[in-house]
């Protein structure tokens, strides 16, 4: 793996599906620095492989690996890069999902090439012996939940992927002690999704992980190991999701 030098320019990664913002992305600091672009999270993934960045820019949403998933695999490399998030979206449920995986920033979509330079060479100058990069999150500040959606939330994950008695909102309901209604109802407030629909987003997201590391392992097994007890059900929520099968799934983030 490359070594970074602090003679040497800068190496930026950028990690977005959409072509157009890759290359105006590299258009904005492939003066000053070294671009490289992948277009979506296994690509990226090979890039961080094989060369050490200063700074990953990093898509939030992508098809097949998203954002998230990526995110989570840096955090496991010896030396992990710093990662800023760029989205277009700004819920309660992404930004939380990135909160406790050291991302250093946030930007959001439409962006403003100016602002963005300004605050990547900032970040990039900062002296590395201090270790204060500071976590710049002035474009996503979601609300602060409230106690009832946390523990909803810290409760659906630990039961998610329960297939043999899926979770459902009336069971988180029971076990918090309000109504299914108004559990429902405070839940989507709060974080913009129902609780059915956050869970089958839990699901997909490790349906997702499963298919691409066990990829041997039979499609119903994946099924019920991301906490669907009907193969069927799985595969209508699954394309909703992703726009495909999970097979094409599979066949399109292919080694």
């Amino acid at each position: 793996m490359d070594k970074l030098e602090t003679n040497q320019r800068k190496n930026i990664l950028v990690i977005d599906d959409d072509l157009g913002m890759r290359e105006s992305l590299e258009e904005v600091f492939n003066e000053d620095f070294n671009v490289f672009t992948a277009k979506g999270g296994i690509e990226g993934i090979d890039f961080l492989k094989r060369r050490r960045f200063n700074l990953v820019l990093l898509d939030l949403t992508m098809p097949g690996m998203d954002g998230v998933d990526v995110l989570r695999w840096t955090r496991e490399l010896e030396e992990p890069p710093p990662v800023m998030i760029i989205t277009a979206h700004s819920s309660q449920e992404r930004a939380e999902e990135c909160a406790d995986l050291a991302v250093i920033g946030y930007v959001q979509k439409p962006i403003d090439a100016t602002k963005l330079f300004n605050r990547v060479t900032a970040i990039l100058n900062k002296d590395k012996q201090t270790g204060n990069i500071e976590t710049d999150s002035e474009d996503v500040s979601p609300k602060k939940l409230t106690s009832l959606v946390e523990e909803a939330i810290r409760y659906i994950k630990t039961r998610y992927t329960d297939h043999i008695e899926p979770l459902r909102p009336s069971e988180v309901a029971a076990y918090l002690r309000v109504s299914r209604e108004y559990l429902v109802r405070q839940f989507r407030e709060e974080t913009a999704y129902g609780v059915s629909e956050y869970i089958n987003r839990l699901r997909i997201k490790k349906a997702k992980e499963l298919l691409l590391r066990n990829r041997d392992t039979p499609i119903s097994e994946i099924s019920c190991q991301s906490g669907f007890a009907d193969g069927n059900y799985f595969l209508r929520v699954f394309n909703k999701y992703e726009g495909m099968t999970p097979t094409e799934f599979r066949k399109s983030n292919g080694r």
